[in-house]
């Protein structure tokens, strides 16, 4: 019988020493948080550019208010984002999902 089966073949695809998964990020992205991989503002989903009347204003202005509070100064990014996922981040999310829902709903009709 072969030694080179299928799932021989998958285990040296992931595990082998030259393996998909062996393969580290290099230097230069090994240490960037998602959003700046993504072209985002790194306090994604802070808008910078929201308007006073927008109806998710108040949620922008306090999550930000979170991440450059004085309990999270010296955190790491993912770390500030950890620290105010709830309610601050989750209440942004929830609003501006609501709010590009009514928007489609709008646009549909």
């Amino acid at each position: 019988m072969s030694g080179d089966t299928y799932f021989r073949r998958a285990i040296n695809w992931m595990y082998g020493e030259t393996a998909y998964l062996q393969k580290a990020p290099g230097p230069e992205i090994g240490e960037k948080h998602v959003n700046e991989l993504l072209g985002r503002h790194p306090f994604h989903p802070f808008d910078p550019e929201m308007q006073l009347d927008h109806p998710c204003y108040n949620a922008n202005t306090m999550f930000y208010k979170c991440m450059t509070a004085d309990h999270v100064e010296g955190y790491e990014l993912y770390m500030k984002h950890v620290s105010c996922y709830f309610p601050y981040k989750t209440e942004l999310m929830k609003c501006l999902s609501g709010e590009k829902r009514r928007a489609r709903a709008a646009g549909s009709q």
